[in-house]
């Protein structure tokens, strides 16, 4: 592909995207790769280019539709690819009407952003320096206090790529090593005890690791959730949102496929998935549930919730997820928590425990929702996480986030993981 063919399907995607962002279509990855199984004839290099410059300007994308918009435009497709062109110092007009399958030659309105971009001195507004949506910037604020800029930055940096050694196989060394000869370059996640990290993500689907099963794709900080579980041998389970069961599957390998888990996710093109994955693990201590459990005789010792959420904490791989939040999504969601809390809540046994869990920073979905389950609720308490660790056997991990003082809030910043919370509830009875 020539260099304007590269970046007219650069404008394509991102307006595919924007318009899946106002119809609650497709996220921009299954996007991404849908436009390229139809166009076989784009090689690696191709792919790579323009998937690059897509997710780059997803990364940046409130400040670019400020920068246009600031300059009196809509912000467009072809708009925002101008805007970014110029900030990385690579804007060429020859490539605007050089050829058949490339970009059309430049509008006046674009001649006229271009002008206004080099004349531009307006110093961007937080929300937009940031890219975030301009409501969460006074909560996230609060949040974070004088870290909030530093945390924020953090977000929009890139994510290492983590991997969990399942203990049902092999061991971490082994692991280690066997990667090492194969002329990669893994280091250890810092808290994490069977977990290896890659700065970058690495190709290991069909790594002979991978297929034996000694390995799984999984960030540290949902690893730490898994440990937090406490979900020993012998006991007694459930997942109620499993999804493709990454935690499931790190639950049954602490569990040494003695005991039960119950595996539940609405989501059956998931379910399939951790299906798959049960085998290639050989995990033998999980069944899984063909529609949510009803049993309110409080039988289970751990009910883990790993509930939907605004995905806040994991902007760094799903930089649309920030385009995507509303007000009143946000709102749909904390009603759908609120749900699952109180379903959770009815299989736990007495001295069991419910760890809620989300994949958000935003104290309303986090430390909010187990504030108000413990006043509407009687006979539950806050276990510490630092408790947990202790008994466990684990090493200390740096200070939570969390304004509650016993829930565990992961962050990029403070911790190198996924934003990610958990809050570890025990029933009385």
């Amino acid at each position: 592909m020539t260099p304007s063919a590269r970046l007219q399907a650069v404008a394509d995607l991102v307006a595919g995207i924007q318009n899946s962002w106002k119809t609650g279509g497709p996220a921009a990855d299954d996007l991404i790769a849908h436009y390229f199984r139809k166009r076989r004839y784009a090689g690696s290099k191709d792919r790579r280019n323009i998937a690059g410059r897509v997710y780059g300007m997803l990364r940046g994308y409130g400040l670019l539709k400020w920068r246009v918009e600031q300059a009196g435009f809509a912000a467009t497709p072809r708009m925002l690819l101008i805007t970014a062109l110029m900030d990385e110092g690579v804007f060429d007009e020859s490539a605007f009407g050089a050829g058949p399958y490339g970009l059309e030659i430049l509008n006046e309105d674009e001649q006229g952003l271009i002008r206004a971009l080099g004349e531009s001195g307006a110093k961007p507004p937080v929300h937009a320096r940031l890219n975030l949506p301009e409501w969460l910037v006074e909560p996230l604020a609060k949040q974070f206090g004088a870290a909030f800029e530093a945390e924020m930055q953090a977000m929009s940096g890139r994510a290492a790529f983590d991997i969990r050694v399942n203990s049902l196989k092999t061991g971490r060394g082994a692991v280690l090593a066997r990667l090492k000869a194969d002329g990669m370059t893994p280091g250890l996640t810092a808290y994490a005890p069977c977990g290896i990290r890659f700065e970058a993500p690495q190709p290991l689907s069909r790594h002979a690791l991978f297929r034996a099963g000694h390995i799984e794709v999984q960030d540290e900080s949902a690893q730490i959730a898994a440990l937090l579980c406490d979900l020993r041998p012998g006991m007694q389970g459930v997942d109620l949102c499993a999804g493709a069961g990454g935690k499931t599957l790190a639950l049954a390998a602490g569990m040494e496929n003695k005991g039960q888990i119950y595996a539940y996710d609405p989501d059956k093109r998931r379910i399939g998935e951790l299906k798959k994955r049960m085998q290639r693990a050989g995990t033998r201590n999980i069944q899984i549930l063909e529609k949510p459990p009803r049993d309110t005789s409080r039988k289970l010792d751990r009910v883990v919730l790993d509930v939907p959420c605004s995905g806040t904490g994991t902007w760094r791989r799903n930089p649309e997820l920030r385009q995507r939040l509303t007000r009143e999504r946000l709102g749909e969601t904390l009603e759908l928590q609120r749900t699952l809390l109180a379903q959770g809540a009815s299989l736990t046994a007495p001295k069991g425990r419910l760890i809620y869990m989300t994949c958000s920073i935003l104290e309303a979905e986090n430390e909010a929702q187990v504030d108000e389950f413990l006043d509407k609720n009687k006979g539950w308490r806050l276990l510490d996480y630092r408790q947990i660790f202790k008994d466990l056997g684990l090493s200390s991990i740096p200070e939570s986030w969390s304004r509650n003082d016993h829930s565990l809030l992961l962050t990029p910043g403070r911790h190198g993981t996924d934003g990610f919370f958990t809050a570890v509830l025990e029933f009385s009875g």
